[in-house]
């Protein structure tokens, strides 16, 4: 089975809803198409035989990251229900960066060889080794993050209370 055939529409689906996200004026929506385009690029992970990114992105960013943003979003002064204009004067310079940053990755993605051989995995799951050695070799710093995102997330809570008194 030719590659290209299966990445190429997944590639554009990724695309499509990123745009999405950008462009859609309803918050609501857009926290909906980064979802999307989180769970494609989680399926393109798959793809690229990264079984542990795959899976790392959906429970870390489409399962848990975003669910709090869009519990933010419900429950903070209605925002769903109100759309928001974004005025910007830079962006003439950002579609301006963006194009060129797009030609130049376009010209050398034309340059490789479509045609290569399809890579199997010959080292099967990479789950193990990693969760292996993140339960013992990296443990204390594994924990030491925890406790960082821990101390984040209620400085934030107590910050956000501090806001509606």
């Amino acid at each position: 089975m030719n590659v290209a055939i299966v990445l190429i529409p997944l590639m554009l689906l990724i695309l499509s809803s990123a745009i999405c996200m950008v462009f859609l004026k309803n918050l609501l929506h857009s926290a909906l198409m980064l979802i999307i385009s989180l769970l494609l690029i989680a399926v393109l992970y798959v793809f690229l035989f990264a079984d542990f990114l795959a899976v790392s992105q959906i429970l870390i960013y489409a399962g848990g990251i975003l669910v709090i943003i869009l519990f933010g979003i419900m429950l903070t002064q209605q925002i769903g229900v109100v759309s928001y204009a974004v005025i910007n004067s830079n962006k003439w310079y950002g579609i301006i960066s963006c194009s060129t940053l797009f030609l130049v990755m376009g010209y050398y993605i034309l340059q490789l060889e479509l045609g290569a051989p399809v890579a199997t995995n010959p080292i099967g799951s990479t789950i193990q080794p990693i969760g292996k050695s993140l339960l013992t070799t990296y443990l204390l710093p594994f924990e030491l993050v925890t406790i960082l995102l821990t101390v984040a997330l209620i400085g934030a809570a107590l910050i956000a209370n501090k806001v509606k008194r």
